[in-house]
Formats: C-alpha cells, structure tokens, sequence
C-alpha cells in the first residue's frame, strides 16, 4: 500500500507527507534542546536530509512507514515531524519531535492520537511502541495519555553521544 500521498487531519493540525519543500524548515529547527533525546542527530547539510526524506519516501511509497510533517491549519506553518515505522509488524513504532516554539500547546498529544487513530482503521497490529528517554516527561505523559504503558527500560546512546536511561511504552490497540 503506498503511503506517499497520506495526509491526516486533526483538530488544529495537518499531517502531510514529510518532503524536500519541508527541508529548509527541518534543517532551522531540527537542534538541541529538541534532538537532546531523539534517535537521529541533526543532519550535516541539507544535501544529507534531501537523501534521508528520499529514503523515507520510498519506504512510505512501499508500505513500510509514514513519516509525515506537522502544519498548524490557518497559516500552514511548519512545527514538526511525526513518523510510524515498521507497519505491517505486530509493534508498528510510533515517535515524533515538534520544534521548541510549538512545546506546551498538547500538539503531540492531538499528532500522536491521530495517527493512533489512523493506524487503528487502516493496520492490523497488537500495540503501538512509543519508546522515550525516562527524563523526558512531556514524551512520556504522551505515551500515557494513548492508554501507553512501560514493556521495557533501558540504556542507550543518544544523537549527542550521551548515555540516557530510555522506557518503551506500549499503546494498545485500544485504549486500556
């Protein structure tokens, strides 16, 4: 099933698939104190980021994922990236980031309810996987206000080279 031309709606939201004409945007905003307990570090140059949304398409054009851009409704204006990957698996990953002006406005809690929402109508699968550094609070009280409770801890080596204790949540297909 091809992803590429998925686009949800929320309440104060669009989610629309992640592209190049999203790069300038992602390249500014991508940085610390938001990448602080992200997978990925920032990218090197914009060169790098054109091939990893590239990348990211053409897993989406195969089924494998969603890596989608967050736009406020009304101005279009860019706040973030969310992602789902492994779909197809029993624990499709769901994880995200909004830039540092967009915190403490509950817009990852309305990203990550829809795309729960999504995934419940168009995947087959036993729970979400949210996992997040244990100091991160706002991540966490995501995971928890999806139904999301902790299946695993442990240590792992961030973009910043740092060592953090992480959680794993699991989100439930349906709410608990």
């Amino acid at each position: 099933m091809d992803l590429s031309r998925t686009i949800l709606e929320a309440n104060r939201l669009f989610l629309v698939p992640k592209s190049s004409a999203h790069a300038q945007y992602i390249i500014s905003e991508y940085r610390d104190p938001v990448t602080r307990h992200l997978n990925h570090e920032p990218p090197g140059s914009l060169p790098l980021l054109l091939e990893r949304i590239e990348e990211q398409r053409a897993a989406m054009k195969a089924g494998q994922a969603l890596f989608l851009s967050v736009l406020l409704k009304g101005s279009d204006e860019f706040i973030g990236c969310f992602a789902l990957e492994n779909i197809g698996s029993e624990q499709p990953e769901m994880g995200g980031w909004l830039k540092a002006s967009a915190f403490g406005n509950r817009y990852g809690q309305e990203v990550a309810a829809r795309i729960k929402q999504w995934a419940g109508d168009h995947l087959s699968y036993q729970h979400l996987l949210w996992p997040c550094a244990i100091e991160n609070i706002a991540s966490r009280k995501l995971a928890e206000s999806l139904g999301g409770y902790i299946v695993r801890e442990y240590d792992k080596r961030t973009s910043d080279g740092q060592t953090s204790q992480y959680v794993e949540y699991a989100i439930p297909r349906l709410a608990m």
